[in-house]
């Protein structure tokens, strides 16, 4: 089984070492004199890779992207060193156990509301209802999955072009997007042909497990 937590502790590492690089670059330039000049480009860089682990890993809610994302800039030296005091408090907030993808949790309790909501449309013989709740849950399920691995989507993007999208990423395998195929075939058939195309009870269940798969599997709390 793959160490998530530690994996990602590895990844906040990485990007800490990189920081203590820039910060002594920083220091040398600022206070022994040196004529070496702060690669901007390296610093922004680095800023970015933090953001986007400190959001993948946290979401953007979290006091930890929002303390890093609003930093005021004063000058590269001592904002290094404010920046890698957000990281590493972050990183022990991970080994102290806090959640990890706390803004993915979230989304999966909520698409699985609305799957529920889906089957009680479906009992109550509310066919469109059923199948609309269905499909959007199934689309925003591939667009948050496409989120995680940093792939953009527009907003008329469609099931197969999102899963074609993660396909090409190597983050959905063939199978999962030839299902998606099925499922908007069968969706697109409406109400008073969708059984010609399989029942809503077993994409219902399809749907369902897709989530967890694929982004259920992607919360883990350390504790």
């Amino acid at each position: 089984m793959v160490d998530i937590p530690k994996n990602v502790i590895e990844l906040f590492d990485g990007l800490i070492g990189r920081g203590e690089q820039i910060k002594d670059e920083c220091k040398k330039m600022y206070f022994a004199g040196a004529k070496k000049a702060i690669d901007v480009q390296a610093f922004e860089a680095w800023r970015t890779s933090c953001l986007t682990l400190l959001r993948s890993t946290f979401g953007t809610s979290s006091p930890h992207y929002d303390s890093f994302a609003n930093l005021k800039f004063f000058d590269h030296y001592n904002s290094t060193l404010l920046y890698l005091g957000i990281l590493q408090g972050a990183r022990d907030d991970i080994r102290k156990g806090y959640f990890y993808h706390k803004d993915l949790m979230l989304s999966v309790n909520i698409f699985n509301s609305f799957l529920s909501r889906a089957a009680l449309f479906a009992e109550k013989g509310e066919s469109q209802k059923a199948l609309g709740v269905l499909e959007s849950v199934a689309c925003e399920a591939l667009r948050k999955l496409a989120e995680t691995r940093g792939i953009s989507l527009d907003q008329t993007c469609g099931m197969q072009r999102a899963a074609d999208a993660l396909f090409k990423a190597d983050a959905l395998p063939e199978s999962a997007r030839e299902s998606i195929a099925e499922l908007e075939a069968f969706l697109a058939a409406g109400p008073s042909e969708e059984r010609e195309g399989g029942d809503f009870s077993a994409w219902h269940e399809w749907v369902q497990k897709f989530l967890y798969e694929h982004l259920g599997s992607k919360i883990v709390i350390v504790n």
